[in-house]
């Protein structure tokens, strides 16, 4: 049997189990509310913030990108293939929600080229939030407490034929809100990905993963969504780029969000971008809009994201290092 296609047979393997997760879930679970993003009744919401300093400052999109594949363990490994990188490795700092609940975030995502047409992606996040006073029965202040949460990724992709390829990603997550409450789940991705004429385009199943249960008992869901994706880039005169992104998910639990962003680019070395986030009322992720700016030189990148307009994630800043051949 030719390498190829023992390697699609294991990766269309390991998308009906990842797949098969989501149709296990509890449909009469509890909605409990999740602590890392405000106004969601979905748990372990961090695991869908956008690590890509590139994406997040064009408004979260760019799912279909082939970029940055340093970072496709946390949504889509299917770019890998696509990507003319044959090594990417990103570095990053988030201060999440600044005005609200506060957590410092720092991440590695790193990508590899085997061949051609099989890439391998790796994912880590620490999220520290803000140390609080642990009081006993006798109201005495006795130690301190800093909530953590903390996502480790695994990710493969394989490319059959030139246009199409196939990515999954492997995900545990992992919170501990209080000292006596802690939270663990495993979750995955699954995702096609094409190139037509030079458009990206990508579409699978983001974060299907295993109910999570509290103190209590009760059973709660992690936010799993139906993911579709479109990336486009367009050269001017040979030093000017103009990159469009696009992605729509819609969540098990009735949300959506929708992102666009635009990315200015000249001689490959000084990149501009502005997006814009819709979020439904509930959905794990709020509507807000993003700047940022970015700088490449000999294989170095130097990103820099901010998102505005939204009282709760205003002012986070995304900032990455990375480095490329």
């Amino acid at each position: 049997m030719k390498t190829n296609n023992i390697i699609g047979i294991i990766l269309l393997s390991a998308c009906l189990c990842v797949s098969k997760t989501a149709f296990a879930q509890d449909a009469s679970a509890d909605e409990t509310p999740n602590m890392e993003v405000s106004g969601t009744t979905e748990a372990m919401g961090f695991s869908r913030i956008v690590r890509n300093p590139a994406a997040a400052a064009k408004g979260f999109a760019g799912v279909a990108s082939t970029s940055a594949p340093a970072w496709s363990s946390f949504n889509n490994a299917a770019v890998i293939p696509f990507s003319e990188k044959r090594m990417d490795v990103g570095l990053l700092y988030q201060n999440w929600e600044p005005k609200g609940i506060k957590t410092s975030n720092f991440g590695l995502g790193i990508s590899g080229k085997f061949s051609d047409d099989l890439g391998l992606s790796l994912g880590f996040i620490l999220q520290n939030g803000e140390s609080y006073p642990v009081i006993d029965e006798g109201g005495i202040i006795k130690d301190e407490f800093t909530p953590k949460d903390m996502q480790v990724n695994l990710g493969v992709a394989y490319r059959f034929g030139d246009i199409v390829s196939m990515g999954v990603n492997l995900k545990y997550v992992s919170s501990n809100l209080t000292p006596d409450n802690s939270y663990k789940a495993f979750a995955g991705d699954v995702f096609a990905q094409g190139c037509f004429a030079g458009v990206n385009v990508a579409a699978g199943l983001s974060n299907i993963g295993s109910t999570i249960k509290d103190e209590n008992g009760n059973s709660f869901k992690i936010p799993i969504s139906v993911t579709f994706g479109a990336d486009y880039t367009l050269t001017l005169a040979e030093v000017h780029d103009l990159n469009f992104a696009a992605d729509f998910d819609y969540f098990l639990s009735g949300n959506v969000t929708a992102a666009i962003g635009c990315e200015y680019g000249f001689n490959d070395m000084v990149f501009a971008r502005v997006g814009y986030h819709y979020g439904s009322e509930k959905a794990v992720l709020p509507s807000f809009a993003s700047v940022g700016l970015g700088l490449q030189f000999f294989g170095v990148k130097l990103d820099f994201a901010y998102l505005l307009a939204n009282e709760v994630v205003g002012n986070t800043m995304t900032i990455g290092l990375g480095y490329s051949f």
